[in-house]
């Protein structure tokens, strides 16, 4: 993640499968700074994870970050 505006950001990551619950974290990242969150998610289906800042700025669209997921078995 990334903070190109003027002042700190404060805010709260969501991370989960569409329709389903979410795990979440708070995050703050000074201006001009880039950072990196890990959340450990377990996956036990397939579908769209979403990650999603709960934040209002100017730029909306760049909040919110999806991608299609299938879950595979491990192998023993």
């Amino acid at each position: 993640m990334a903070n190109y505006a003027d002042q700190t950001l404060a805010c709260e990551l969501r991370v989960g499968l569409q329709g389903g619950p979410e795990q979440s974290t708070d995050v703050r990242i000074e201006p001009g700074q880039v950072q990196q969150v890990v959340l450990p998610l377990i996956v036990s289906g397939d579908g769209l994870l979403q990650a999603r800042l709960t934040t209002e700025d100017d730029l909306a669209s760049d909040n919110r970050a999806c991608t299609l997921v299938r879950h595979r078995q491990r192998p023993h």
